[in-house]
């Protein structure tokens, strides 16, 4: 993800709740932790940037919640769940 990232103009950031010991931050995460909306707000300077959320769906219904709430278009907002069906 990150060579294909460096192709195009994409602020690629990745968290793991929780890493394990063999994984490397910076070459296979950003962070460790949880993906929240303050997280999400550090990477609002762009205004025509799109926002691709993956994960469950109460998740994904929070972070889209906030960021429309600082006026992101839901157009700009792009989703995909996993995990079990409700």
């Amino acid at each position: 993800m990150r060579r294909m990232a460096a192709k195009v103009v994409i602020n690629l950031h990745i968290e793991y709740s929780r890493p394990l010991a063999k994984d490397k931050v910076g070459a296979y995460y950003d962070g460790a932790g949880r993906v929240d909306c303050d997280l999400i707000r550090s990477f609002m300077a762009i205004p025509e940037a799109h926002y691709l959320l993956c994960g469950l769906t109460p998740f994904m219904a929070n972070i889209q919640d906030a960021l429309e709430a600082h006026d992101i278009p839901s157009e700009g907002i792009h989703t995909e769940s996993f995990g079990p069906s409700p």
